[in-house]
């Protein structure tokens, strides 16, 4: 099994706190376990692998993407920070230690692969001598927290010299390319009312041993979650526009459109082009924070499962600055994502971080920063292979060149014989007032606005775009962290929204994208929808 795989199985690691003082060098090699007077063996486990809650379905869970670096660990890039049972940092000696020691977080010499669980999960260990704990400041270590894939090791020292409890405070930006994946110990809530508890951490005071062996019979269980949530789509292609009556069933929608032959009344097709994320999270929490108020009741049924050592909702620090914020509709560099195929696992992706501060107001609504799926979409019609260049005024339908014909005949009638205008005359020209209305244009003759043809919109060459807000669990918008937002569309209500102002808008016709939605963990969240 290959070392980007080692996520996929149980990690164990054997940490051993051997007996020793300045005049007492370490016995044993560089290479392998020191004996030493107290041991306990650590088995790190990936929360996405260690069983599934209840769903709908059985593909709930999915492991690291094939040839993807989801799932690296190795020696220089995994931490162990160790505290008091009173959640004071545990400040180690310098002296005697397999493995770099910075006050209580200890970077381990050497990880080995191994298959020692008797099947074909793949172990990765360490044995680390971290001297005598008798002797060091403060009690014996109890508690040990774990990060893994920090960026650099910087980041690795801001979780140092720390107390437990100052640690859910830590926020990381995100990174400039996801090619490490960082990994804290998971987070759940343990109990009820009074005497719940929020755990990030493991309890390690029952697995200090005096012997190896005794250490390694009674391992003490780290579970690590990625930051990251996963984005992708599916059903993205050709579809005949829908409309939907008023017992919700859908039907083909007609369209009524003028040009100079009179008015056709005609099916439309979407093709469906490609997806951006849209305001992605620059920031989150280092470890994932909850409220442990929280019930099945205040949140959604199951979104805490202590028996999983995972929790299924967050909270996030918000959006100052966020990323993806604009809708870049014309700019042909963008909408570069397309279907996701499980044959290439690592293209059409998107990562993010944790955004669950905003609740839009339904899965169209694009006044919040809640995380969403902007799709850009081409408008044709029945039995054409172009877009459709094409206006609606007065609520009604026009060709873009028919439209200018009936302004070049107002415009002409209000001049004299000297100043007329023909169609090649006509410009429209977006609406940017501060009394505008949001994603319309007007019409210009000559470079003169003419008032009387505004609030328009214009799908230019057929292009349009369609908004998906991502859903979670329980009803609820955001996105979490070690989740998979698996999107496929599978219908098209409506012409969308045409224009790249990031606002609704403001006279909105019904206009979505059917879709199913699946959150994997990495847990995976399905979802149906139809775009509009």
């Amino acid at each position: 099994m290959k070392i980007n795989k080692f996520l996929l199985g149980a990690f164990a690691l054997s940490v051993g706190f051997a007996s020793c003082s300045n005049e007492e060098p370490i016995k044993g090699d560089n290479g392998g376990a020191t004996d030493g007077e107290k041991y306990v063996t650590v088995r790190i486990n990936s929360v996405g692998d260690i069983g599934s809650r209840a769903a709908t379905d059985n593909d709930d869970f999915e492991g690291p993407a094939e040839g993807s670096s989801e799932g690296n660990v190795t020696k220089e890039n995994i931490r162990f920070y160790f505290f008091t049972a009173d959640g004071m940092p545990f400040v180690m000696s310098q002296t005697g230690v397999n493995g770099t020691v910075n006050t209580n977080m200890v970077k381990p010499d050497a990880l080995n692969v191994s298959n020692t669980n008797g099947d074909e999960k793949t172990s990765l260990e360490a044995v680390l001598v971290l001297g005598a704990p008798e002797k060091y400041v403060g009690n014996r270590p109890a508690i040990m927290f774990c990060v893994a894939n920090a960026t650099d090791e910087a980041a690795f020292e801001q979780f140092a010299k720390k107390r437990l409890d100052a640690i859910p405070d830590i926020e990381v930006n995100t990174p400039g390319e996801w090619s490490k994946f960082r990994m804290t110990s998971s987070t759940y809530k343990e109990g009820e009312g009074e005497g719940a508890k929020v755990i990030y951490y493991t309890d390690i005071s029952d697995n200090v041993k005096d012997t190896k062996d005794a250490a390694m019979a009674n391992p003490a269980n780290i579970y690590l979650e990625r930051l990251a949530a996963k984005m992708r789509v599916k059903g993205l292609g050709e579809y005949t526009v829908m409309e939907k009556n008023e017992d919700g069933t859908l039907a083909t929608a007609q369209y009524k459109i003028r040009d100079e032959n009179g008015t056709t009344i005609t099916a439309l097709k979407v093709n469906l082009l490609g997806w951006e994320p849209y305001m992605t999270a620059n920031s989150c929490y280092a470890v994932k924070n909850i409220d442990k108020t929280w019930t099945n009741t205040s949140l959604f049924n199951g979104w805490n499962n202590a028996d999983l050592h995972r929790c299924y909702w967050a909270l996030a620090p918000g959006i100052v600055s966020p990323n993806n914020n604009t809708i870049p509709l014309y700019d042909n560099n963008k909408f570069k994502y397309g279907n996701y195929d499980g044959n290439k696992p690592t293209e059409n992706i998107v990562y993010t971080y944790e955004n669950t501060s905003y609740q839009p107001a339904s899965v169209t609504d694009r006044s919040t920063k809640a995380t969403a799926i902007l799709v850009k979409a081409v408008v044709k019609l029945e039995g054409s292979d172009e877009g459709i260049d094409m206006v609606e005024w007065g609520s009604d339908y026009f060709t873009l060149e028919y439209f200018k014909a009936i302004v070049v005949e107002a415009y002409n009638a209000d001049k004299d014989v000297t100043n007329q205008a023909t169609a090649k005359d006509v410009v429209l020209k977006k609406n940017t007032g501060a009394d505008a209305r949001s994603n319309t244009w007007y019409a210009t003759v000559k470079g003169d606005d003419f008032k009387r043809f505004s609030n328009i919109s214009w799908w230019q060459n057929g292009i349009t775009s369609y908004f998906v807000n991502v859903e979670h669990l329980g009803s609820k918008y955001g996105v979490v962290r070690n989740h998979i937002y698996d999107y496929t569309f599978n219908n098209v209500v409506g012409l969308g929204v045409p224009g790249d102002d990031p606002v609704n808008p403001q006279d909105p016709k019904p206009s979505y994208l059917a879709a199913r939605v699946h959150v994997l963990n990495w847990h995976v969240v399905s979802n149906s929808t139809i775009l509009q």
